[in-house]
């Protein structure tokens, strides 16, 4: 378990740091490559997500049945409670909802490499959210850009 636990400050930690201290830095350089690192991002984290469910697929498709419903709701109220407590804190809905967005897609992906690294059987329950989130994480951003009445948020996973 130690072993894991070293691991996840290289998966989530260590970049998002040097991301900040890039975009402190560096601002007006960050700012010109960010739709290309935005892009890139986005694709290596569908990649992990698809290939997870591709290595997966017939282990998900035998258990879906018995994780699909916590999977669904922890997503939902993962969206829910977050998006909550940002309007308690005064935020707008915008940002309230980008809060929300980013609790309820960006986290499988260190669920998944977490879960690998343990025992591949435990990826089962985070190939399965990842199957359905983009579905609940779509509906909810729809459901605030008509609310909103502002721009639609960016693909999932696009801002990190």
């Amino acid at each position: 378990m130690l072993g894991v636990v070293a691991r996840v400050p290289g998966i989530a930690v260590i970049p998002l740091s040097i991301g900040m201290w890039l975009r402190s830095t560096r601002p007006a350089r960050i700012a010109a490559v960010q739709p290309l690192f935005q892009k890139i991002a986005f694709a290596i984290f569908l990649a992990i997500v698809v290939g997870v469910i591709a290595a997966e697929n017939e282990r998900v498709l035998e258990n879906l049945d018995a994780v699909l419903g916590a999977a669904v709701a922890l997503n939902l109220a993962a969206m829910a409670i977050s998006f909550t407590i940002a309007r308690l804190a005064r935020l707008d809905d915008r940002k309230s909802t980008a809060i929300a967005m980013e609790l309820g897609v960006h986290n499988i992906a260190l669920a998944i490499a977490v879960a690998a690294t343990i025992d591949s059987e435990l990826t089962i329950p985070a190939a399965v959210y990842a199957s359905f989130m983009f579905i609940s994480a779509g509906l909810f951003a729809r459901l605030m850009y008509r609310r909103n009445g502002a721009p639609a948020p960016a693909a999932a996973g696009a801002g990190a």
